[in-house]
């Protein structure tokens, strides 16, 4: 079972570890999903492997990395102490869920014996939508990374410094260029994949889709786009206009979701959202976490009903594009969708799509 909340929760993990400056290799490590439902509104200790690493809330939802092994959670109220087993694996994802009950009964005589705690280790979320994520600033995320992640060695600097940001000509040259262009959607490189489109329309229409498709801009397209649409919608955009944060040399990618072409249960069943968004260099060998993410929906309607498709808008930092660049002789390399059905599409950046980046 996927939950629809996994999405926002995995976008916040993924940026505030980047921020930190200590960003895993996904490939390397697991992710632990943890949350607590039931009764009682104090926070609970969480320990890991004998250690603390958190306090968690009720109705409430942490997202963590721990490295490969054998790990033991435990949460703590009281004389309670339950715990869970965990043998993570690398890249997978488990959901560990914290159930507190209260008998009004035994509370009248037993006091503290009347609560009851669980720990187990679940196929999915359930009910979802009764959990929020836990906030955690930045000395407690630090202090979880201490301990779930030791034995990884840490990131490179490389990973965490910051992004460099365009010149005043560079960003003048892409606002100048934006200006005269009529049509927004002519700016950058768009990708689609065909095959699972044309195929699910002939093959199967009951379960037909559009199949995910990417948008992909360097920091200079970014700034033409937003000048081109400026343009088309006749307002003023001027080089006093560009953000700091569209000055930043990041490459951005947009991600849609796969949208069924009828909305009844099959063609529902069809669809997906995007759960993330990675870049991969020709062999496979190096994948690119963003350093940034953002979650939009796209809206699908009928005369009947209307349903809600995750989308992601995600940010690489230039350098770590050149990384899996310079892996092929031609500077090719992969964007990878996940969708949160588990599917994955590798798009094939390809260099004859140089002019449209």
């Amino acid at each position: 079972m996927k939950s629809p909340l996994l999405r926002p929760l995995v976008f916040c993990l993924v940026s505030v570890y980047a921020a930190l400056g200590q960003m895993p290799d996904r490939t390397k490590a697991a992710v632990v999903h943890l949350y607590r439902s039931g009764a009682g509104a104090e926070r609970f200790t969480v320990t890991l492997d004998g250690e603390k690493i958190l306090k968690l809330g009720n109705h409430k939802l942490v997202t963590f990395y721990i490295e490969p092994g054998k790990h033991e959670l435990s949460l703590k109220f009281g004389n309670r102490n339950p715990t869970a087993l965990v043998n993570a694996v690398a890249g997978q994802e488990y959901f560990v869920h914290a159930d507190c009950e209260v008998s009004v009964e035994r509370a009248f005589f037993n006091g503290p014996n009347a609560v009851s705690l669980s720990l187990e280790v679940e196929r999915g979320i359930e009910n979802p939508d009764k959990v929020k994520p836990e906030a955690l600033d930045d000395a407690e995320l630090s202090e979880v990374y201490a301990v779930s992640l030791r034995g990884l060695p840490k990131p490179s600097q490389r990973a965490s410094s910051p992004p460099s940001s365009l010149s005043d000509d560079e960003v003048e040259g892409a606002v100048v260029a934006g200006s005269h262009n009529d049509s927004p959607e002519s700016v950058g490189l768009f990708l689609n994949d065909t095959q699972m489109n044309v195929g699910s329309h002939v093959l199967a229409p009951d379960y037909a889709n559009s199949g995910f498709s990417i948008k992909v801009y360097t920091p200079q397209r970014w700034i033409e786009y937003q000048s081109a649409l400026a343009h088309r919608l006749m307002k003023p955009f001027a080089v006093a206009d560009v953000t700091p944060e569209m000055r930043l040399n990041v490459l951005h990618v947009i991600a849609l979701p796969r949208t069924p072409e009828r909305l009844n249960g099959r063609g529902m069943s069809a669809a997906a959202s995007v759960a993330r968004v990675v870049l991969m260099d020709r062999q496979k060998a190096e994948t690119i976490q963003p350093i940034a993410e953002q979650q939009s929906e796209e809206v699908v309607d009928s005369a009947l009903r209307s349903k809600a498709y995750g989308e992601i808008w995600a940010s690489f930092r230039a350098e770590d594009v050149h990384s899996v660049r310079a892996a092929d002789k031609n500077g090719e390399f992969y964007v990878v969708v996940i969708g949160d059905d588990g599917s994955r599409k590798f798009f094939d950046v390809k260099a004859k799509f140089k002019n449209w980046l």
